[in-house]
């Protein structure tokens, strides 16, 4: 099975002392959307300004990786909570592309927000493992896995409001990436999902 997350970051510290490179997906991801940005990230160290994408994704995947993890048990306030995040992007000028554009990102998360529902099961969260690739090696963490009899389901998530073109693109590489990489370990996987 996936080895522990101390166990992979011992692991992923000892490639790097070694001169081994250790790709993400978010670094190939980087890579295939914009070459520009992947120099500006990784090889200038320059992260760059935060996004409303970024601030409210994060807020959304803390949000549900805690109801999950049982620390959240009532979500009637999952709505509002987006909400205040939404109101503190305006306060600190972070902008959506349009006014359009906002207004439908509104509509659609405040709709995930009015009907989420956790998934039964139990589930292992932000789980880290390295897959090597031919002389490549790549490190990840998983959203969550759920575990049933002798397959396991992978699941990220995602809070873009639509998926799209490279947003699709990206999003589907990593789960199939990530479904490869845990094979490798004899696991058998039965399904990959947003």
């Amino acid at each position: 099975h996936v080895i522990e997350n101390k166990k992979e970051q011992e692991y992923l510290d000892r490639l790097r002392s070694e001169g081994e490179t250790v790709y993400s997906i978010s670094r190939i991801n980087a890579y295939h959307q914009c070459s520009y940005q992947y120099y500006n990230t990784y090889i200038l160290k320059d992260r760059g300004l935060s996004s409303c994408y970024a601030e409210i994704g994060t807020f959304l995947h803390n949000y549900i990786e805690n109801v999950y993890r049982g620390e959240i048990e009532d979500t009637s306030d999952f709505k509002r909570k987006f909400n205040m995040n939404m109101f503190k992007l305006e306060m600190n000028d972070l902008r959506f592309p349009s006014e359009t554009i906002e207004n439908s990102f509104r509509k659609d998360i405040s709709h995930f927000c009015d009907n989420f529902s956790k998934l039964d099961g139990s589930f292992e969260l932000e789980k880290m493992y390295i897959a090597k690739f031919d002389e490549y090696y790549l490190y990840v963490y998983i959203d969550a896995i759920r575990e049933y009899d002798d397959e396991i389901s992978i699941i990220d998530w995602k809070s873009s409001s639509k998926f799209v073109s490279s947003k699709l693109s990206s999003a589907g590489r990593q789960l199939i990436v990530y479904k490869l990489g845990l094979e490798q370990t004899g696991l058998k996987i039965d399904k990959v999902m947003w």
